[in-house]
């Protein structure tokens, strides 16, 4: 017959059909690598009946964070979601040859979790014996110093793949438990395929499938890749949403700021390592953790790359439910917490379930000297009520503020009559701000009381090219500064920040974004009090009397707190704007 198949057709045709069959399972889940067609029955199963390939379904996306309300960061990708896994943020702007390469974070939290799932009855009680293939790959800070033979129970592999984000231990996870998951479930031709079989299932129950795909390095078409790319980011986030709702044992060894591991065999010792994650731990000049975590944080897992690197976290709102994220390939390893401070501070800003429905009174009010708030006519809701002069300043909407901004082109405020004398006391003074991507000019005076002239000196807040620069005098013509190292690009990009200059005591810290700068120590120094000049926002005063030094850009808020210091030295969490103060 004319359309009959020919018995060559047919072979084709079925082994088309077996390949998109193997495809369509794995895509639920579930690996199928080169079993007989005649045991594909077992494998559709899994997907339905259990096996450890079961998926959760997602809820709906939210919003996008393209192209409206987005946290622009220094990161080529980065996702959010909630408590509930709706999509918040997504950002993907990275070439496909990269997801294979920058997940090993990701990675130690899916082995982690295989090993609790495997080991918990024995965790602290069963040794096990490192080999000296499993330190052969490994060498400089990735390293634990460990040598053929040392011995560690499960928890201090996995406290040392957490905090410290070693990956020789990782290896011997491999090695040995991927023998034990070989020997006891038949997975897997050998221990890394068998690691990588149930790393993938412990995604795959975190409704992130496509992971499995990558647990093994294995070769993967770029094709492939490329079609994986939003959902693999997003994978990250679900994956360590998982993570904090299913293994508190494991969240508590993540949110360690450092650890101590003790190595038993031939040559006992303790192994003490600072965690990497700069969220967790605020890292003095020699590496040492001072002070406290980032109010809110929930912890997570980063390793301590530049811009090859990823970081995935997960923090509370203040509403009280939590968001999970992620972050990659971050132009620096500052930069990498900057940028999950900023996707924290917008979702908080974007999504009102994520906010706290109460207002709140500042505790502080009595002590705010200047409160200059987004709207015209310009106004001091301080205790002062000063007058305020407007020169240009107008205001505008701005959903990236969360509202009405005052916006401000060649132009200024000017606070009438004398200013709050900061003197020798605590002081913090703070503006919201968003520089909408206008062009500044070479020095940009942001706000303070400083005019060049002899005695017209007292404080100011200075940008430029590479620094957030305070301005102070003693006699009212000498000047002093401390400084911020930081690209002023954030004023060109139209990211939201927050820049607080803070004194407390001696010490005089610098913030954007709540994280802080080096405590500068200015001893027991009275700032001058008695300047000819005015105090200003958005310009300061020349040597002539004229306005110079403009701010071109968005301001929410300026306040100028007097005798309190507001925030911890060691940082907090930021947000666009003050919290809702009643």
């Amino acid at each position: 017959m004319e359309n009959e198949m020919t018995i060559a057709d047919q072979l084709t045709l079925l082994s088309n059909t077996k390949s998109q069959i193997s495809a369509a399972i794995e895509a639920k889940g579930v690996s199928v690598g080169s079993i007989p067609f005649s045991q594909y029955p077992s494998k559709i199963a899994a997907i339905t009946a259990g096996g450890g390939g079961e998926l959760q379904p997602l809820p709906p996306a939210l919003g996008s964070i393209l192209p409206v309300n987005a946290p622009v960061i220094s990161g080529s990708s980065a996702t959010l979601v909630d408590e509930e896994g709706h999509l918040l943020y997504q950002s993907i702007a990275v070439a496909p040859d990269k997801v294979l390469g920058d997940w090993y974070s990701t990675r130690k939290l899916l082995s982690a979790m295989v090993v609790w799932d495997e080991k918990q009855a024995v965790w602290e009680s069963e040794l096990v014996t490192v080999t000296s293939a499993d330190t052969a790959t490994t060498s400089g800070e990735w390293a634990s110093g460990l040598l053929d033979g040392d011995q560690l129970t499960w928890k201090g592999i996995v406290e040392l793949m957490l905090v410290p984000s070693k990956s020789d231990v990782a290896a011997t996870v491999t090695r040995v438990l991927g023998g034990h998951l070989m020997q006891k479930y038949g997975t897997g031709a050998d221990t890394k395929q068998a690691i990588g079989y149930w790393m993938g299932m412990a995604a795959a129950k975190a409704g992130a499938p496509n992971l499995i795909a990558l647990t093994n390095d294995a070769s993967v078409s770029g094709e492939y890749i490329a079609t994986q790319l939003t959902s693999s980011i997003r994978s990250m986030a679900l994956v360590m949403r998982r993570f904090v709702a299913e293994y508190p044992a494991l969240v508590s060894i993540a949110q360690q700021r450092s650890v101590s591991v003790q190595v038993a065999g031939a040559n006992p010792k303790t192994l003490t390592f600072q965690g990497m994650d700069r969220l967790q731990n605020v890292l003095d000049s020699a590496g040492a953790a001072t002070g406290s975590p980032v109010p809110g944080y929930i912890g997570g897992k980063t390793g301590d790359l530049g811009e090859t690197g990823h970081q995935v976290f997960g923090a509370y709102m203040p509403s009280g439910g939590k968001v999970f994220g992620a972050v990659r390939t971050s132009t620096t390893r500052e930069n990498r917490a900057q940028d999950v401070r900023r996707m924290l501070m917008a979702a908080e800003n974007d999504f009102t379930h994520l906010q706290s429905s109460e207002t709140v009174a500042d505790p502080y009010a009595a002590s705010v000297g200047l409160r200059i708030k987004a709207t015209l006519p310009a106004t001091d809701s301080s205790p002062n009520s000063r007058s305020i002069t407007n020169a240009g300043v107008t205001s505008e909407e701005s959903a990236y503020m969360g509202g009405t901004a005052l916006f401000f082109s060649s132009g200024y405020l000017q606070v009438d009559g004398a200013a709050p004398v900061l003197g020798g006391l605590d002081f913090t003074t703070e503006v919201f701000l968003r520089g909408a991507g206008l062009a500044q000019p070479v020095t940009t005076d942001l706000f303070g009381q400083w005019r060049t002239v002899a005695g017209g000196r007292n404080w100011a807040i200075q940008l430029s090219d590479t620094e957030i620069i305070f301005w102070y005098s003693i006699t009212g013509s000498d000047s002093y500064s401390v400084r911020f190292p930081m690209s002023r690009t954030f004023l060109l990009n139209g990211a939201p920040t927050h820049i607080v200059v803070m004194r407390q005591g001696t010490s005089l810290v610098i913030f954007v974004n709540g994280q802080p700068s080096p405590a500068t120590n200015i001893g027991t120094t009275t700032f001058y009090g008695a300047a000819t000049s005015s105090l200003m926002l958005g310009a300061r005063a020349s040597s002539g009397g004229a306005a110079e030094n403009y701010f071109n850009g968005l301001i929410d808020e300026a306040i100028l707190t007097v005798g309190v210091a507001r925030y911890p030295l060691t940082g907090f969490r930021s947000r666009y704007r003050p919290s809702r103060w009643g």
